[in-house]
């Protein structure tokens, strides 16, 4: 195989493996901003039944959180959490803060190396796409897989490499936090990522194909 063939595969599949990581970020992020996840958990883990609190609480809890994500504020103002959960939702802050950025340099790697290859390569975008819908294809079966039989024990490895202390070993009868926020929730919000991941990068695939009609 010559440097240019390999450069080129090389550049391909690093291309390829950047947008789902980009994609999966990007669904998290929008599930985080939005108010789905917080009915549907809900809705579908009777909350208010769980935690003994009224929806307007619970409502006004979600939507504290959210702004704390996503505002300045050092620690969490919630007056139902106790200063354990307080911390460790600004270890949580910490860490979706490093995903973000994490995506955002993946995002400006993945324009680089786009433009790398449309201009030295002649590789067209929907051709990275395509590679990169088969990957995420490959890797909902994986994921999938993993969320039915070994979800408790990727959801303990994720914590234990995340967070550099135990304030996340929490008490499920008196922390509301983990009330409010049950490992099913988790493994639900998991599975919606990458879907919601896969739905984008087919849109914009079958986008690319029905532009370079045009084109």
């Amino acid at each position: 195989m010559s440097i240019y063939s390999f450069s080129q595969s090389l550049f391909i599949t690093i291309t390829s493996l950047l947008l789902p990581v980009i994609l999966v970020i990007t669904s998290l992020d929008i599930l985080i901003r939005y108010d789905l996840i917080y009915e549907y958990n809900m809705e579908i883990n009777d909350t208010p039944f769980q935690t003994g609190l009224s929806e307007e609480t619970l409502r006004h809890t979600n939507d504290k959180i959210r702004d704390y994500f996503y505002g300045d504020k050092e620690l969490l103002d919630v007056d139902i959490y106790s200063s354990k959960e307080i911390m460790h939702m600004q270890d949580v802050k910490s860490l979706i803060n490093f995903i973000f950025n994490f995506g955002r340099i993946c995002s400006i790697i993945f324009c680089i190396f786009s433009f790398v290859l449309f201009y030295y390569f002649s590789v067209q975008l929907i051709s990275i796409v395509k590679y990169s819908l088969y990957l995420f294809s490959c890797l909902l079966i994986f994921l999938g897989l993993g969320f039915i039989f070994l979800f408790n024990q990727i959801f303990l490895i994720f914590h234990q490499i995340s967070f550099t202390n135990d304030l996340w070993i929490l008490n499920p009868e008196t922390d509301f936090l983990l009330m409010m926020f049950p490992e099913s929730f988790f493994r639900d919000v998991a599975i919606m990522i990458v879907v919601l991941a896969i739905l984008i990068n087919l849109l914009l695939f079958l986008s690319i194909r029905k532009l370079k009609q045009y084109i």
